[in-house]
């Protein structure tokens, strides 16, 4: 189901990738006990982070691995700076398809990066190389992006689904009509695989929150 290509290995010899697939979640209004474990997870994150600034927030696991990813090409780790907003109640975790809250509520949680693909017109096998910084995809919005060259790729057999640096692809994004959904979690060096495997325990809870009868059909961690 998920491979990591050779060149991947050498040059992020200990980085990680999870892909977990789950069906048949109906995507419905919040229910009251969704929105009590949004509420939580909101003071949760305040109180976890009270008082520390960005510098200090960067320093913790796993904020510290990927911005060590991130500075290579420049850039900094959104996830960060999505915490750093709620802990200071600048902002809370925003509504929006059922699913990418629950997704979002887990990234937040956890600090890893992830991503989530409507499986309709989603073919497998999916593998993890590595940009050669030519190859191009529609990123959301419908914007170009150009993976720069070294950044990690995720890919089904014939499509570029998103890097770490640039995101996931437009295409496959999320919808409220989405009833199957892949989530991908892009680690980088540091991040272990059973970090990766709580953090889809917590995706698969919080989307029975959404759906009792959504089921996982697919999980793999490499």
């Amino acid at each position: 189901m998920l491979h990591i290509r050779e060149e991947v290995r050498q040059k992020y010899p200990t980085t990680t990738f999870g892909t977990m697939i789950m069906k048949g979640v109906t995507q419905k209004d919040p229910t009251p006990d969704f929105i009590r474990v949004k509420l939580e997870l909101e003071t949760a994150i305040r109180q976890r982070f009270s008082g520390m600034d960005r510098k200090a927030m960067r320093a913790l696991f796993p904020f510290m691995q990927y911005h060590e990813y991130y500075k290579k090409f420049k850039k900094t780790y959104h996830v960060l700076h999505q915490c750093e907003s709620i802990a200071t109640g600048s902002r809370t975790l925003p509504a929006g398809a059922p699913l990418v809250q629950a997704m979002f509520m887990a990234e937040i949680k956890n600090q890893l990066l992830t991503a989530g693909y409507d499986c309709k017109n989603l073919q497998g096998p999916f593998q993890v190389g590595l940009a050669d910084g030519v190859s191009n995809f529609v990123g959301m919005g419908k914007k170009e992006c150009r993976p720069p060259e070294g950044d990690i790729l995720f890919s089904s057999e014939h499509t570029l689904l998103g890097s770490i640096i640039c995101g996931p692809d437009h295409d496959h994004r999320l919808q409220a009509t989405t009833t199957d959904v892949l989530f991908a979690v892009y680690g980088v060096p540091g991040i272990t695989a059973e970090r990766i495997e709580r953090h889809f325990e917590d995706i698969t809870n919080l989307v029975r929150l959404i759906d009792p009868r959504a089921e996982v059909d697919g999980l793999s961690v490499v």
